[in-house]
């Protein structure tokens, strides 16, 4: 997982069906250490609804497929129709960092 800073919205009328109700959140990776994003930023599935500014864990790859699999069980390989057009997706939103707790 990434953490990463939610830095704006993509706003679509017009995608892919299945992606329908899904919020699109513009996201950049963030150092907790130096509290600032870097990187490029990137589209991630937003299903918690999180805002500007806010701190998520973001998975990339097959797996923000699987984390929109309508209940698919891990490990499963999703059949096309199931399997959803995303590269990331938000998976927490962030309340806290600590690294005295590690």
């Amino acid at each position: 997982m990434i953490i990463a800073k939610v830095t704006g919205a993509v706003v679509s009328t017009i995608k892919d069906r299945r992606l329908s109700g899904y919020k699109l959140a513009i996201v950049q990776e963030y150092s907790p250490e130096k509290k600032k994003v870097r990187g490029e930023p990137f589209v991630a599935v937003d299903i918690f609804g999180s805002g500007l500014g806010s701190l998520v864990c973001v998975t990339t790859g097959s797996p923000a497929q699987l984390v929109l699999s309508s209940g698919e069980p891990v490990g499963t390989t999703l059949p096309q129709e199931k399997a959803l057009p995303v590269d990331a997706a938000i998976v927490a939103i962030i309340d806290e960092i600590d690294f005295a707790r590690c």
